[in-house]
């Protein structure tokens, strides 16, 4: 046991380490008491595939987030569209242009209606335009749309969005014994103000392990393993993130998650679901 324990000692204190060259970095406007965040997420919404009046609004909420000068800090935790709205490469990419006018970092957790829940019809899964063409991105696999959300918005990992401000990201920092966590790029930490904040993928409603892809009666073996997969890299995570919490003696930890973590998908509490 102590020499399993000890690379995962070592990791924890190379980590350590790094957040703390990241915090004293100019970008991380670092302050000793308090910090004001703008957090938000579900947005922009539309009712229907054609309704832009949220992100028509956009760039206006992004203006005064950048024109009130206490906030230093974005969280987005989830959901660039409804779930009434198709999942296109497209429209990631316009969310994707609105976001660089941000003059705040900007830290994003993606969200179900981004990439698990493409496969339903009501986001374009398995629908096909006039030519024959699927109308959603991959035909609505979660799993390249999960990888189409990561390949935009986290192409460079260690750094927000809006403006660049050093992170933490599970792509570098990792259990050497799950070398698959390192795909979970969007799996980021950092402190600030004293506060350790960990952003983890865990999507709604809880933790999509209820809604089976493209509404087949049993669940594929692709997602039993991508929920095994992302499930353990996000305790690791989580446990990697609790344990530099000790170790720097924060007063407070921050989770961004998309999921409500009470949400039993409508299952008996006293079923084991947790």
């Amino acid at each position: 046991m102590r020499k399993l324990m000890l690379p995962l000692a070592l990791g924890v204190g190379a980590l350590a380490t790094a957040l703390s060259a990241a915090a004293d970095n100019p970008f991380h406007a670092r302050l000793t008491r308090t910090t004001t965040i703008a957090v938000y997420g579900d947005a922009p919404y539309g009712t229907s595939p054609t309704d832009t009046s949220q992100f028509d609004a956009t760039p206006a909420f992004i203006e005064s987030i950048n024109a009130d000068r206490d906030v230093s800090l974005v969280l987005h935790v989830g959901d660039i569209h409804s779930g009434k709205q198709y999942c296109t490469l497209a429209y990631d990419q316009s969310i994707y242009d609105l976001w660089t006018a941000f003059r705040r970092p900007l830290v994003y957790t993606p969200g179900d209606n981004e990439w698990t829940d493409c496969h339903k019809s009501k986001e374009g899964g398995h629908q096909v335009d006039a030519s024959g063409n699927p109308i959603d991105y991959a035909d609505g696999d979660p799993a390249a749309n999960l990888e189409l959300i990561r390949s935009m918005f986290f192409s460079n990992p260690g750094l927000t969005l809006g403006q660049p401000m050093p992170v933490i990201s599970q792509r570098y920092f990792f259990d050497r014994r799950h070398w698959s966590d390192s795909s979970y790029v969007e799996n980021v930490m950092f402190e600030k103000a004293n506060v350790l904040f960990v952003a983890v993928n865990i999507p709604g409603g809880s933790n999509n392990d209820q809604d089976i892809w493209f509404g087949d009666s049993t669940m594929s073996q692709a997602q039993a393993d991508e929920i095994s997969q992302r499930t353990g890299a996000d305790i690791r995570w989580l446990d990697t993130a609790f344990r530099l919490a000790r170790l720097l003696r924060v007063s407070a930890v921050v989770l961004q998650v998309q999921a409500d973590m009470w949400d039993l998908a409508g299952t008996d509490p006293g079923a084991g679901v947790h």
